[in-house]
């Protein structure tokens, strides 16, 4: 079976048996880069590919960053441009804040983005369907273990053992140091319930 693992979030395929990672790539321009990037780096050396969800303008800021994850085979995803709080802002700003995120993805990699994740996960129709007109699929997560509060490490690695499942999706944040470190204890434990992490575009409905 397929679990997709975001470093923002992760998920499970009940077909494949395949573990899909997802991570969210520096929530915030005062994010060091060293972090985000050792996310990256510690996925090559697991063998890892991973879905990254990053804002626009932090894409911007560490373009190096964003094309080096492409290098490595990892996929990107749109995570609007600013991270603003979507179902708040009028139509016309929602399509701004996702197309911009586009449009600077396409720029740096020459690829245009398959999936979008809503900042916090915040959605109204409105959203998704404006994802959907601009070719997006909008990914959400089944399984948040609440890296981003400063969880001791056991604690995060309990919350990912407990409810690490086929079909499941498990959001973590590439921000988080505990989340760096779990992550070699949580592939093995992956690959000794019969799963493997891949990135989203692995699951079966990500194909069709």
């Amino acid at each position: 079976l397929v679990v997709c693992l975001v470093l923002c979030i992760a998920v499970c395929c009940c077909v494949l048996r395949c573990c899909f990672l997802i991570v969210r790539a520096a929530a915030s321009t005062t994010t060091p880069y060293s972090s985000a990037r050792s996310d990256c780096h510690k996925g090559k050396r697991l063998g890892l590919k991973a879905t990254f969800f990053v804002i626009g303008r932090n894409a911007e800021a560490y373009p190096y960053f964003v094309r080096d994850m492409v290098a490595q085979g990892h996929e990107l995803g749109n995570h609007t441009y600013h991270h603003l709080r979507l179902p708040a802002l009028p139509e016309e700003a929602i399509r701004e804040e996702i197309e911009a995120c586009n449009q600077v993805l396409l720029r740096l990699t020459g690829q245009s983005p398959r999936y979008f994740r809503s900042p916090g996960g915040r959605y109204s129709p409105a959203v998704l369907r404006i994802a959907s007109e601009l070719g997006l699929t909008t990914v959400f997560w089944t399984d948040d273990p609440g890296d981003y509060a400063g969880l001791p490490l056991g604690v995060l690695e309990a919350r990912l053992s407990a409810h690490l499942r086929p079909g499941g999706i498990v959001l973590l944040h590439d921000n988080v140091g505990a989340s760096l470190q779990v992550l070699p204890a949580f592939a093995r434990l992956a690959k000794e319930r019969g799963l493997r992490l891949g990135p989203v575009s692995q699951l079966p409905l990500a194909k069709r």
